[in-house]
């Protein structure tokens, strides 16, 4: 292995490692917040920070990729005049959105049906996105350095100093939301002055602009901007639709209950976050596969070896997801200390979950077959793809939302990835084609959707108790074995494999 490929390789791991150890550290704050704050609470946090994901877009401009793109054609005697031109022109931008912001608060607020009193929020969350889009060049440099450890241990000090900051004004300040906005404004300008002093030798107080990059810059990354977009609808979107819901509509979906948007968006952000665990196993089969097929490819019987690897990928994720989904309300029930993971003034949300599952189920799919693009060279169709899901997230919102509720969410997402899946097989197949086995397959989902259907319906109804789940497992298990989906053969080497006695 040459050493250009063993640094690749030891810097994708570096890379993906930090990043879901981040995305967990992260989601402990749900189960914080969850404990400390009512639904409504959470659902005002939730819609923020959906916003500021959109927001976050336009503070950058997509010039952080721009940076990295010319900076790698630059010589390293000239990259501190283009280092300090991007960095400008994202202040520049952030300072004139910023403005807009502040001045237009009121109409930000209205738009999302928040009172007034909230206006603070709008002054620190314009605070953040400023703080965060002057962190993205000096990241992109560590990263274009090779310095993956230091942007990696950037990265990570951004969310340890949030979570001290969360306990720290929770708990002991006793804050409230407005905490929650304390904490990340510190992690920001620590991250912030962390990034500068990590890049001070291109770090400039007087303006150095050189004028005849403006151009090449904005038209790299201007098309990036509606490619966010697209990537942002997808994936929060939906709490930005829920918190749009009239008081009217409400009352109808929800008769029985005094639900307000905010707890709406609360239970289901909640509920979003437990699905973290299928989320890591689509993102860590990702950070695999990648490095693996494009290995792989070269080698003769590669069609092959891929199809028995999708059957082995969609058996256990719908089998895991199934699990999970199933008995997500028996773990949430666990009390320590009088503690649950999530309160159960929560547990509302417990109907989304197997929707939000699902479609982890069909993103990891999408992933699969995304190596038919890339062998080919055709990642410009990835945004075709991308632009279908945006497509049935605001039309499944618009539609679905109003008539199933939070519910009519969770299934537009799953359609959405379903949809996206699909398209990305299909463009895979006609690419670099693979023999699925179809029987196989068929047969699978077959066998998985009663059970599925029992796993949707119970989170609905919270009609079964463990026993009867158990029992029902037991079908499950017992069928999967009887169709010879997983054989005891299978299972003996996968035991010897995870003891280390043997390689598959």
């Amino acid at each position: 292995m040459s050493s250009a490929v063993k640094r690749l390789a030891k810097e994708s791991a570096i890379y993906g490692i930090s990043t879901i150890l981040a995305r967990f550290l992260n989601f402990l704050l749900t189960p914080f917040y969850t404990q400390i704050f009512v639904p409504s609470d959470f659902g005002i946090i939730s819609t923020f920070f959906s916003l500021m994901a959109f927001l976050n877009i336009l503070f950058m401009f997509g010039l952080p990729q721009a940076y990295l793109r010319f900076a790698s054609d630059t010589k390293e005697e000239d990259r501190h005049l283009l280092y300090s031109t991007v960095q400008f022109l994202i202040l520049g931008i952030a300072v004139i959105l910023s403005l807009i912001l502040l001045t237009g608060s009121p109409l930000l607020l209205d738009t999302f049906r928040f009172p007034e009193s909230l206006g603070n929020l709008v002054i620190w969350m314009v605070l953040i996105l400023l703080m965060d889009s002057l962190c993205a060049v000096p990241q992109n440099d560590l990263r274009l350095d090779n310095r993956s450890l230091t942007f990696s241990a950037v990265k990570l000090t951004n969310i340890v100093v949030n979570l001290a900051g969360n306990f720290v004004f929770l708990l002991y300040f006793e804050t409230g939301i407005i905490g929650v906005f304390y904490a990340n404004a510190l992690a920001s300008a620590v991250t912030l002055l962390l990034s500068l002093y990590l890049t001070r030798q291109h770090v400039s107080l007087l303006p150095s602009i050189k004028w005849e990059s403006l151009k090449p810059l904005f038209l790299f990354s201007l098309p990036l901007i509606p490619t966010g977009f697209g990537s942002m609808i997808n994936e929060v979107s939906d709490r930005l639709f829920i918190q749009r819901l009239d008081a009217g509509t409400i009352q109808s979906l929800y008769p029985a209950s005094a639900f307000s948007s905010p707890d709406l968006v609360g239970f289901y952000s909640a509920a979003h976050k437990l699905g973290i665990v299928m989320m890591l196993v689509v993102q860590m089969f990702n950070m695999a596969w990648t490095p693996f097929f494009l290995n792989e490819s070269k080698k003769p019987g590669w069609e092959k070896s891929f199809s028995g690897i999708f059957s082995l990928f969609l058996f256990f994720m719908i089998f895991l997801g199934f699990l999970f989904s199933f008995f997500m309300d028996d773990l949430l029930k666990i009390s320590i200390g009088g503690y649950h993971l999530i309160p159960p003034a929560y547990w509302f949300g417990l109907q989304v979950v197997p929707f939000v599952v699902l479609s982890y189920i069909f993103n990891g799919t999408y992933y699969f077959f995304t190596f038919g693009l890339y062998l080919e060279k055709k990642t410009s169709r990835i945004l075709t793809i991308m632009l279908a899901g945006v497509g049935v997230t605001i039309l499944g919102n618009l539609i679905l939302l109003p008539l199933l509720g939070i519910v009519g969410s969770a299934i537009t997402l799953m359609i959405c990835y379903f949809t996206m899946s699909q398209l990305m097989f299909r463009q895979s197949q006609k690419m670099k084609p693979i023999p699925i086995d179809k029987v196989y397959v068929t047969k699978l989902i077959l066998v998985s959707l009663p059970f599925w259907g029992l796993a949707i319906w119970h989170q609905m109804t919270q009609s079964l108790d463990l026993w009867m789940k158990l029992v029902a497992l037991a079908g499950f298990i017992g069928l999967i074995f009887s169709f010879k989906l997983w054989t005891i053969e299978q299972s003996k080497r996968l035991l010897l494999l995870i003891s280390g006695k043997k390689k598959v």
